[in-house]
């Protein structure tokens, strides 16, 4: 089914987006964490000497700690992708469908939901070495499992209409992004002091640093968009209050309430200068 196909729901609204595995993917999931795990345990095996086999100065009873650490770690990562193939194909794929206000995931046997302004962190992750990826992940407040939706410019470009593009996937994180932006606005403005970043807060009277009150109308911004670094000043101040990547761990959402509030300070958003 696509969104198109897909009935609106109740409580969240409008499906934006439908995410899951196919039986294929979650296949080759198993294959492949098999094979690596085959790989791993033979890199092991490697890394031992043989117990009644020749020896040699320097070798004898040794063993090869490059080939032991390369091991574990193929272990590891076949381990992984293994369990995570046979978790899909026991209990089904999961089918994450985002809505307006939120979004609903679902298995063979259970299903969970989630309302946006519900979650305690947000991450958009944007990588672009080795191929462009875009994915956004939601933690809920619950701690029920991280929920992602993302695509990767290689995928996209295969012409499968179920693919989303890396398009769809930013306008799914900026609708996201503003629903929490306009709840976090709603309980500064109402008077509320909420957590922003780490030792960071935003108050209705400014942004509170490691403790230390900065008024609204005395914040200003730098940021270079191509780096995805941002500095938070204040005014006339060449050293910034913190100094941040623009797609850290809850920086969009505050974002957007920064820079609201310095409007309502009445600063221009054209004041932001680049880096």
């Amino acid at each position: 089914m696509t969104e198109e196909t897909e009935t609106p729901d109740p409580q969240f609204g409008r499906v934006l987006h439908v995410a899951s595995l196919s039986a294929g993917q979650v296949m080759a999931w198993i294959i492949i964490g098999a094979v690596i795990v085959a790989i791993a345990a033979a890199v092991l095996a490697s890394g031992h000497p043989a117990p009644h086999g020749p020896r040699h100065r320097g070798s004898a009873g040794e063993t090869n700690p490059i080939h032991i650490l390369a091991g574990v770690v193929f272990g590891i990562v076949g381990l992984f992708l293994l369990l995570a193939g046979l978790k899909n194909l026991a209990f089904g794929p999961a089918r994450r469908v985002f809505y307006e206000r939120g979004v609903r995931v679902s298995r063979r046997n259970n299903s969970r939901s989630m309302a946006y302004v519900d979650t305690q962190v947000v991450y958009y992750i944007a990588r672009t070495r080795g191929g462009t990826e875009r994915v956004i992940e939601l933690h809920p407040l619950d701690g029920s499992g991280v929920i992602r939706a993302g695509t990767t410019a290689a995928r996209a470009g295969s012409g499968n209409p179920r693919v989303p593009t890396i398009e769809k996937i930013e306008g799914l994180r900026d609708h996201i992004v503003g629903v929490i932006a306009e709840s976090m606005l709603a309980e500064v403005s109402s008077g509320k002091t909420i957590p922003w970043l780490q030792d960071t807060s935003l108050s209705p009277d400014g942004v509170i640093v490691n403790g230390r009150a900065v008024a609204w109308s005395q914040i200003d911004e730098r940021a270079n968009q191509s780096t995805g670094r941002y500095e938070l000043l204040e005014a006339g101040q060449t050293k910034p209050l913190i100094t941040l990547r623009m797609i850290g761990r809850n920086f969009l959402p505050g974002w957007q309430v920064v820079r609201a509030m310095r409007d309502k300070a009445g600063q221009r958003r054209a004041n932001m200068r680049p880096l």
